[in-house]
């Protein structure tokens, strides 16, 4: 299988697992940090808004999963702790936006908060300014798992 799209590089490997990493891996993660933070990027998270008919459409999954039910688990994908604190304000906002579609039998968690800051500016958990690296995403599952664990 070969990725033609616009000269974007062949992420899949001889066996057609699609591997984002196979070329991050030798990525300067501290540059594409760097330059993350000095860019007004035309796109990114950091630059939609969460959309009415999207939280209508959100709001429809989580009272179908509910209806059937079927627990809800939501996490907030963890940013690099400078990247996050640049754009603090925009995520709190989308905090604002979302929260409130869950009710209380919903498990919601932040990989963004002071518990996980030790994850978020260790850089070696991400391949460049926002995709985990291998062992990032490793830890990611299995803390996901635990949680998800300790809820049912």
């Amino acid at each position: 299988i070969v990725n033609q799209y616009r000269g974007t590089r062949n992420y899949y490997n001889e066996y057609g697992h699609y591997d984002f990493n196979r070329y991050k891996d030798k990525q300067d993660v501290e540059q594409a940090i760097a330059a993350a933070l000095t860019k007004s990027r035309k796109w990114g998270t950091d630059q939609f808004k969460v959309t009415e008919q999207a939280k209508k459409d959100l709001k429809a999954i989580i009272d179908l999963a509910h209806a059937n039910e079927i627990k809800v688990f939501a996490y907030y994908y963890p940013r690099p702790y400078e990247i996050y604190d640049q754009k603090r304000e925009f995520y709190e906002e989308m905090h604002q936006d979302l929260d409130p579609l869950f009710d209380s039998s919903d498990y919601v968690w932040d990989f963004n908060t002071p518990e996980y800051e030790f994850f978020t500016r260790e850089h070696s958990n991400y391949c460049d300014h926002c995709h985990l690296s291998r062992p990032g995403a490793v830890w990611m599952v299995r803390e996901i798992e635990k949680q998800i664990a300790g809820r049912v």
